[in-house]
């Protein structure tokens, strides 16, 4: 309340005076009651000569047209609300009643509870709305061969290596796969690197992970870096990798012909083919590495890349 003061005493010889009409934020004056009668008067006068004591109550009617704010934040890309807010309403209502302000629907956030709140007549109440920004999963996968996933680690299989850019930041992960969740909205990039030794990337397909491999939604063929922006769904980048087919070529020395053989890196090869020469025993293949001859190991020696492999021959002896 604020108003000019009114006199507490007066006399029989205390000349007339008008009351002095009260302020209060938020309400408008509406009259005073008391001595004056049960009826609200705007105006009362204490006249010269009056006697008896005296009494007198404001009455009041609320605002309807109080001022309030409702701000509406947005969670950023980044797991931080801004200082400004994304949305102020200004609104109005009836003071010291009870509004509860309206709470909106963004795509890819989570709406908060709605406030209920009482109207403040100097009009300082301020509702605050904070919408969580949500989040979908990022998962990079390796694909071997286009047919199995490998497991976590994929780094012990020899395939490649990846970085992977959250909002232009690249995100650290451990081993060879990557699985995190990524904010509505966020942008990612993945850039595949080198394959490692006997192995070659053979491009990318995007699907909803949790689906995998029955739901195909994009295929970057052989793209090394992919793109793009998280909506309302988890993202599975599947990196393909297919293991390099090398040549095993055989020299018979005067043997019999033996057709090349193609193997894929580290793959199982059996046992090898055997050639015939007239007046000769078979003593083996062998092949040079660094200037030294070696004999192949049909257990230890793996094909790494395109090899020549040569007959050693034993000529028979007759005896007469």
């Amino acid at each position: 309340y604020a108003s000019t003061s009114n006199p507490t005493t007066y006399t029989i010889e205390t000349p007339s005076f008008i009351l002095n009409n009260p302020v209060r934020i938020g309400y408008t004056f509406a009259g005073w009651i008391g001595s004056n009668g049960t009826t609200a008067q705007l105006e009362v006068t204490v006249l010269e000569g009056s006697t008896g004591n005296r009494e007198y109550t404001a009455t009041w009617e609320a605002n309807t047209d109080t001022q309030y704010l409702v701000k509406h934040f947005l969670m950023d890309v980044y797991g931080n609300y801004p200082q400004e807010a994304n949305l102020v309403e200004n609104l109005t209502g009836t003071t010291d009643t009870s509004v509860t302000p309206e709470v909106y629907s963004y795509n890819g956030f989570k709406s908060p509870v709605a406030q209920t709140v009482t109207i403040n007549g100097d009009g300082t109440t301020v509702v605050v709305y904070q919408y969580k920004r949500k989040t979908y999963t990022l998962n990079v996968n390796h694909l071997l061969d286009n047919n199995t996933i490998s497991p976590d680690n994929s780094l012990e299989y020899g395939l490649g290596t990846f970085d992977v850019y959250i909002n232009g930041k690249q995100a650290l992960y451990v081993g060879g796969d990557f699985y995190r969740d990524i904010y509505y909205g966020s942008e990612f990039k993945i850039t595949v690197n080198e394959a490692f030794a006997g192995y070659s990337y053979d491009g990318a397909e995007s699907t909803d992970y949790k689906a995998w491999p029955d739901v195909i939604t994009t295929l970057y063929d052989n793209a090394t870096e992919i793109t793009g922006t998280f909506g309302t769904g988890d993202i599975a980048a599947i990196l393909k990798w297919t293991a390099n087919s090398y040549s095993l070529n055989f020299d018979t020395n005067g043997g019999s012909t033996i057709e090349s053989i193609s193997i894929k890196y580290k793959a199982e090869y059996g046992t090898l083919p055997t050639p015939e020469k007239l007046g000769y025993n078979f003593k083996g293949w062998y092949y040079t590495s660094g200037n030294i001859e070696k004999e192949w190991n049909f257990e230890k020696d793996i094909v790494t890349s395109d090899i020549e492999l040569y007959a050693k021959w034993e000529k028979i002896m007759k005896v007469s």
